[in-house]
């Protein structure tokens, strides 16, 4: 059996370290990474006793949850090298811009957790009640990720001169998602 651990244990190193980065908008990412391929797992097992016209239904929620979960673990990264660039920047108008694009990377992870939710949600009757359990799993490590999304896009939005209403609405509606997600975690 393969051991997991070691794949992770460089991330969790550089994580845990004195260093700025990787933070807290990578492992949001992450998060959203791990919940989007819970959700998945339990879709596929799921899927085992289903007819295959049910199964075909379900291609599209499969094929938008893999897009999600490999979407998000590129901004693992994207989201380590722009922040660690950001701290090392010593000009206050290339820490703007550094700033500004970690924003973005925080908006998008929280948007893509917005559609990870959504399309899990839509799943939810499909779920056969013996993995309903990593299926929740799933849901809470994407609610995590849309939490410190906002966290960080807020933090961000904080010290960024060019308070654009664009990024407060796209905040707001990251907010209104965060809301309406706990009907899936009682």
């Amino acid at each position: 059996m393969r051991q997991f651990h070691r794949d992770f244990s460089f991330y969790l190193k550089e994580l845990s370290s004195s260093k700025p980065s990787p933070g807290g908008g990578s492992a949001a990412a992450l998060s959203l990474s791990l919940g989007a391929g819970l959700v998945e797992m339990a879709l596929r097992v799921s899927a085992r006793s289903w007819t295959a016209s049910r199964r075909q239904k379900a291609g599209f929620m499969l094929a938008e949850l893999k897009k999600i979960r490999q979407k998000a673990l590129r901004l693992v990264d994207k989201d380590a090298v722009v922040f660690r660039k950001f701290s090392l920047a010593k000009i206050a108008s290339q820490k703007q811009k550094l700033l500004k694009k970690a924003l973005l990377v925080s908006l998008e992870t929280g948007g893509l957790a917005v559609e990870a939710v959504k399309t899990a949600g839509k799943s939810l009757p499909w779920v056969k009640k013996t993995i309903l359990n990593d299926w929740t799993i799933g849901m809470g490590f994407m609610a995590v990720s849309l939490k410190a999304s906002v966290l960080n896009a807020e933090g961000n939005l904080n010290y960024l001169k060019e308070n654009s209403a664009e990024y407060i609405r796209l905040l707001n509606v990251l907010k209104k998602t965060l809301k309406g997600i706990k009907k899936y975690l009682s």
